[in-house]
């Protein structure tokens, strides 16, 4: 297979959607820092460069993905030419909307309980 050469920025950010849908599917048990590399189709000693043991890397899942998450409801907010009402209607109607929270079925699904919180302190 062809090596793929990507910006480290964009790769770290790959390897971390892919960290977090797997933590979502198969719990944070089932999944390893060579499953994710596997899956994100990079060689394992990539995936430990950037994070150097699963814990690490599932710190950073849930970071990314709680900043993705955020993104509509930090925009609405800071928008200055809103007023305050239209700042939080706009807020509330990101925070809302399930396509902003790709993983959110599996996150509240019976057994994920802690992934959940984990991503709710994120």
């Amino acid at each position: 297979m062809p090596r793929t050469v990507k910006d480290p920025e964009e790769r770290k950010a790959e390897l971390l959607d892919t960290a977090m849908r797997l933590f979502a599917e198969k719990g944070y048990d089932n999944v390893s820092v060579r499953s994710v590399a596997r899956e994100a189709g990079v060689a394992s000693g990539l995936a430990y460069h950037y994070f150097d043991s699963k814990q690490r890397l599932f710190d950073a899942a849930i970071g990314h993905y709680a900043e993705r998450c955020s993104e509509g409801m930090r925009a609405a907010l800071d928008d200055g030419a809103l007023s305050l009402d239209e700042k939080i209607e706009g807020a509330i109607a990101a925070a809302t909307e399930h396509a902003a929270f790709p993983h959110g079925s599996r996150l509240h699904a019976e057994g994920n309980g802690t992934l959940h919180d984990r991503l709710s302190l994120g």
